[in-house]
């Protein structure tokens, strides 16, 4: 009898299977908004895995609105749909092209349409916050870290200056998704450099009122050709870019010849 080819075993990192059961441990128990969870070191010692993979599983909880951080009361279920948060989480996780492409769409339609809430309804805390972010993205620039987490502050910082909560979970859902992208990628100093020139630019415009210039620079920011491809996956524009940009050039060397 032959066997029919098995198909591979897709590759799990650990804080996404401690994600997965905290998230299963909660809905089992029926928690809801305002319900505390265990201590991080308990979490660790009940999952038999170390407390950073736990503190990035609640990271991730936190940064899509189903968790807050609270001081001496610990991490806190916040009033969100949970029977819906594992699926939603899963999607977040997909590495397909189609996936990534909609996934940059969706980031960049609604992160140019936060840029003209943004200008009309800011305070003045709220563009200290994206300085801040910023100030944090220069600090790891200099110490040659990936400033991974102060680039994703600085888009949740614009987007809470937007002052509407549904753009801003939505953002939280989209966010999670471009953080696990970037962390799969080598630190490049000169990206994050440009990145982090194209931030300040953007809230220099806005802090001026220039809602066109913002949304101008946003576009170049957001440019999914500048992206990172999905990792394992091929980009059929990029392929036929490709292909064109062979042909263009072997058409120069025939007729140079």
């Amino acid at each position: 009898m032959v066997m029919k080819k098995l198909k591979p075993v897709e590759y799990q990192p650990l804080s996404r299977q401690v994600l997965r059961s905290l998230l299963e441990n909660i809905s089992a128990r029926g928690l809801g908004p305002e319900d505390k969870l265990p201590t991080e070191r308990e979490l660790a010692n009940d999952l038999g895995v170390g407390r950073n993979t736990v503190r990035e599983a609640l990271k991730s909880l936190e940064m899509i609105g189903a968790l807050e951080r609270r001081p001496k009361r610990g991490s806190v279920i916040q009033a969100v749909d949970l029977s819906l948060l594992g699926e939603v989480t899963q999607a977040l996780w997909l590495r397909t092209d189609e996936d990534a492409s909609e996934m940059y769409e969706a980031r960049r339609t609604i992160e140019l349409g936060v840029l003209r809430l943004a200008a009309a309804n800011a305070t003045e805390e709220d563009f200290l916050r994206m300085e801040e972010a910023n100030e944090q993205m220069e600090r790891d620039h200099k110490q040659g870290f990936a400033p991974t987490e102060a680039d994703a502050a600085f888009h949740q910082a614009l987007l809470g200056a937007s002052h509407n909560r549904f753009l801003i979970q939505f953002g939280r859902l989209l966010e999670e998704f471009f953080r696990n992208v970037r962390q799969r990628y080598r630190h490049d100093a000169a990206v994050a450099r440009r990145t982090l020139d194209e931030h300040r630019q953007i809230v220099t415009a806005l802090r001026r009122g220039r809602v066109a210039q913002a949304e101008r620079l946003m576009e170049a920011h957001l440019d999914p050709h500048r992206q990172p491809p999905t990792p394992g996956a091929k980009s059929k524009k990029a392929t036929t870019a490709g292909a064109a940009s062979g042909k263009a050039r072997r058409k120069r060397a025939a007729t140079n010849r």
